[in-house]
């Protein structure tokens, strides 16, 4: 193979077999994606916070999370391999969602009149379908990235194409599965056999890439990272001050994004027993595969930032035009006529506003990722921009609970009641979001931008030697805070299900008794995580390690923390190494 290669005219086959594969594995989530909450609802019996919190927290965290460690996985398993995993295992978890009323029964012994709880299934099911997908994005997105050659650009612009054509593709069957079979069979019938045909064009038909992004093969060397560099490089990002205060801003954004699969769909439910969810939001895949090129070209001119800025603000303007509807209609559920569907009115302008939502997202989704790439730190733009899907990420474990609880207090709760529903509350906080967003990316761009990166070395992370100023302590308080918190739910979480299993509820005598015996585990693991960047503070100020213990004294605790918050650390170098704040000390 030449170096030439990807300067041909055509892309290989190897890029159009990942966006087929692409195409499949999309049209199989967004088959059942619309439907994901009402089934986990109105079929297994949950809760709206529940249902948001399964759909949103564990499958949307697992598919935008993990890709930071799968892709890592993938690179070093390959491709191929790790695609037939993924495939296998997303295939699984829809057999597993659509049949879960026929064997669960059974396997728990349960008797037809009582009533059954389907966590322990759902939970299978849906960590299956968000492990898998989330191998699925990276091996994609490599691919793409090592075919399309110097074409990049357009590479992803077909690939970015694909995905939202596998999504009407998806949602299209789905409704005609539907309304014939019932809810369940499109993860029965629709996504199970999207996911099998994705499996067989993996197996039989792709091929691994063979060249790198730019066409040198011979000549460039790439060098694969280790899971443990993968997991480091998580404490890296999110010790970054900056980097996650923008990261916070644009997960706002994101927020009133992950709506459209957790509150709207209860929310058409609500408006409209039988809504066709699925018709409703394909509003979003249409303008996007419609408009994506006209918009592309409308905001090429404009900055990435203001590209952003306005891209949120017509999202929460979107948001917001569901305010309109109890405004200026007495009956938001009058049905009117609507392409030959009958709609409510209040139906009538989620669609615009779903409508408006996919337009923002086009002027700022991509410019998003141009941006990470503009505002790491430099030398490190490569590991940051892996980091474009954590916004999502967080706004999906946080804001899929929250549309759930909304939801509840809004509507569920009143109506249960017999009082007064009224909307407008709910979607005045959404749209405040959106605006919080809005000015979070405005004060970014004109003041936190301009400040100089203070970036902590890698090697020097979980070590207790050396210097640590004000915002990079910070910083790492915060990633090791993070990770005590992640550590300690681990246990919690396999606590609870060994109780949910073989006892029937989450939290029995055994599971307390148990969880007093780990009292130690949850002092020790914090404390010793943020040994780290508090003995590297203390050294800072010129302090000795023992003055770290003054933290298990009240008062004194806070006294110490006020100390190392406000305090300038030692001007030059002292006992403990050179000033942080030293240019020749940065890294």
């Amino acid at each position: 193979m030449t170096d030439a290669q990807p300067n041909k005219q055509k892309f290989p086959m190897s890029f159009w077999t990942a966006n087929t594969i692409e195409l499949l594995e999309r049209a199989a989530y967004y088959a059942m994606a619309s439907f994901m909450v009402i089934y986990l609802k109105e079929s297994l019996g949950m809760s709206p916070s529940t249902a948001t919190l399964l759909n949103g927290s564990i499958l949307w965290g697992l598919i935008y999370f993990l890709p930071i460690l799968s892709g890592t996985l993938a690179d070093k398993f390959g491709y191929k391999r790790s695609l037939s995993v993924a495939f296998f295992m997303i295939s699984l978890g829809y057999v597993v969602m659509g049949n879960i009323q026929r064997f669960w029964p059974g396997i728990i012994g349960a008797e037809a009149a009582v009533a059954i709880d389907f966590t322990v299934p759902a939970v299978l099911g849906i960590i299956l379908i968000g492990i898998g997908g989330s191998i699925v994005k990276p091996c994609i997105a490599g691919t793409v990235q090592k075919t399309s050659g110097r074409r990049a650009t357009l590479g992803f612009g077909i690939f970015y194409m694909i995905i939202n054509i596998g999504s009407i593709s998806g949602r299209g069957v789905s409704y005609f599965i539907r309304i014939n079979l019932g809810i369940p069979a499109i993860f029965t019938y629709a996504s199970t056999i999207f996911a099998l045909i994705g499996l067989a064009v993996v197996l039989f038909i792709y091929k691994e890439p063979e060249y790198v992004s730019d066409g040198i093969k011979d000549g460039q060397k790439v060098q694969k990272k280790t899971l443990g560099q993968a997991i480091l490089g998580i404490f890296i990002v999110l010790s970054n001050i900056k980097f996650m205060f923008f990261m916070i801003v644009i997960g706002l954004f994101w927020f009133l994004y992950v709506q459209l699969y957790n509150l709207v769909p209860l929310f058409l439910r609500y408006i409209d027993p039988n809504a066709p969810v699925e018709l409703y939001q394909l509003a979003n895949p249409v303008m996007i595969v419609s408009f994506q090129m006209l918009i592309t070209r409308m905001v090429k001119k404009w900055t990435p930032v203001k590209s952003i800025i306005l891209g949120a603000a017509v999202v929460t303007t979107g948001m917001f035009l569901n305010v309109l509807a109890p405004l200026l209609f007495s009956d938001t559920a009058q049905r009117v006529n609507f392409l030959g569907l009958s709609i409510p009115l209040a139906g009538l302008v989620l669609i615009a506003s779903i409508a408006s939502m996919a337009t923002g997202e086009m002027m700022a989704s991509p410019r998003i990722y141009e941006y990470l790439g503009a505002v790491a730190p430099k030398g490190e733009e490569g590991l940051f921009t892996g980091y474009a899907n954590l916004p999502l990420a967080l706004a999906s474990i946080i804001g899929g609970p929250i549309g759930g609880r909304m939801f509840e207090n809004f509507i569920n709760t009143p109506q249960k009641s017999g009082l007064p529903v009224n909307t407008v509350p709910m979607w005045l906080i959404i749209s405040g979001i959106g605006v919080i967003s809005m000015i979070g990316l405005i004060i970014y761009d004109k003041f936190l931008s301009k400040i100089k990166d203070v970036y902590v070395s890698s090697t020097s992370f979980f070590s207790w030697k050396g210097r640590l100023n004000r915002v990079a302590w910070l910083g790492q308080w915060l990633s090791f805070s993070i990770l005590s918190f992640l550590l300690l739910m681990i246990p919690e979480m396999i606590l609870k299900g060994i109780n949910l299993v073989f006892i029937g509820v989450a939290e029995s005598g055994v599971y307390l008794a148990m969880r007093t015996g780990m009292v130690f585990i949850y002092i020790i693991v914090p404390l010793f995580l943020i040994s780290f960047p508090m003995m590297k503070r203390l050294h800072d100020l010129n302090k000795p390690d023992w003055h770290f213990f003054l933290l298990l004294i009240p008062i004194i605790n806070i006294y110490l923390l006020l100390i190392c918050f406000l305090k300038k650390g030692t001007s030059g170098p002292n006992q403990y190494g050179h000033d942080p704040l030293a240019p020749h000390s940065q890294s």
